[in-house]
């Protein structure tokens, strides 16, 4: 199970009261149609419609979603209800099974296409927003890196200069259409001080073919985050991806600066454990060990199961000739007791803390 599936697993369990409880006999396991589930739903039936949605397939998806679009009258928030139905049960699906999170996604976004254009209604009203903000943030926590833009730019055409779609924007051109990026301390024994950052293509199973990083999407990225700040200057994920982006740009000055308002102002003690991660790597980059040291200490006193940190460390250290400390750094990070994972290793995935809190706040308003 996902990051984010454990995580909605946990809100979930919360949030079952939101919705108040139908007394309404639920339909049969066959002649249930969307358009019953997403009702079900809003009235606080959420595992009875997941699990009946669960053995649906792609073509049985894409008629029942046809058919909810095909009702008249039309009524948005129940299209809305639906969109958020697909969504949770493509985030509680297996990481693995790709195939089947894209199916219930594909629905998601085709319905929330549809009710965003429908004329408002008293269900639905300041709906639209945040589920263009949910279905983004939920195909990029797949990866589906492309398709999350897609999903957020038609959000702006909507809602345009909203703070957080701009955020998310900034996220996808971060990471670039359909690729990850590995952005590694570089080793000053074995790398010129002018190489440039880059990216992996993705590519069965392997780590895929690097190639330079395009400075045209980084630069993209910095402008979709600096507007999401201007609108919004309390976003710290916007500000700790501004940081970050910076430093690929070779911005290191800047990137310094806004990443130690992070580590210094944010209450997320992942944003705050990531900014001490990169203000690390920046000065890396300047070949200014002896800070990089403090910084990467900084991180580890914030997040103790940060390996990223703690090899970060070890690193510098046997760089200045510390050998016994950059051993016992690297001890640390073999030795690691995991509960809660290292946040760089989902830091491609998005902002994984808004997604949870998206669903309930989501569920709450559409309940009936």
């Amino acid at each position: 199970m996902s990051f984010a599936a454990r995580t909605v697993a946990r809100v979930f369990s919360l949030c079952a009261a939101l919705g108040a409880l139908s007394s309404a006999a639920p339909a049969t396991a066959q002649d249930a149609t969307l358009a019953q589930l997403a009702d079900r739903y809003r009235q606080g039936h959420r595992d009875d419609a997941l699990d009946r949605i669960s053995p649906w397939t792609a073509e049985r998806t894409r008629g029942e979603v046809e058919g909810l679009l095909r009702l008249r009258p039309f009524d948005p928030a129940l299209a809305f209800a639906a969109a958020l139905l697909h969504v949770h049960r493509a985030l509680l699906g297996s990481v693995s099974a790709l195939e089947y999170r894209g199916q219930h996604l594909a629905a998601a976004t085709r319905l929330l296409l549809a009710a965003a254009d429908a004329p408002v209604s008293p269900g639905s009203a300041g709906v639209a927003r945040r589920m263009f903000l949910l279905v983004a943030l939920a195909q990029q926590e797949g990866l589906d890196i492309a398709a999350a833009h897609e999903v957020v730019r038609a959000g702006l055409e909507r809602y345009e200069g909203d703070a957080e779609l701009l955020a998310v924007l900034g996220m996808t051109l971060e990471a670039g259409p359909s690729m990850r990026t590995y952005d590694l301390p570089p080793d000053a024994r074995r790398r010129s001080p002018d190489a440039r950052p880059g990216f992996s293509v993705e590519g069965s199973g392997s780590r895929g073919e690097w190639r330079p990083f395009p400075e045209s999407t980084l630069g993209e990225a910095d402008a979709a985050f600096r507007r999401a700040l201007s609108a919004d200057p309390g976003l710290g994920e916007a500000r700790l991806r501004l940081g970050r982006v910076r430093l690929l740009r070779e911005r290191v000055g800047d990137a310094v600066v806004g990443l130690r308002r992070v580590a210094r102002e944010d209450g997320s003690l992942r944003r705050r454990y990531l900014a001490r991660l990169f203000e690390a790597r920046a000065h890396e980059k300047r070949g200014d060990l002896a800070p990089a040291v403090e910084a990467y200490l900084a991180a580890v006193a914030v997040e103790p199961e940060g390996q990223s940190a703690w090899i970060g460390l070890g690193r510098a250290l046997d760089l200045l000739g510390r050998r016994e400390e950059a051993q016992d750094a690297f001890v640390a990070a073999l030795g690691l007791h995991r509960e809660r994972g290292d946040p760089w290793w989902t830091y491609g995935r998005g902002d994984l803390d808004r997604l949870g809190t998206l669903l309930p706040e989501l569920q709450a308003a559409l309940a009936r």
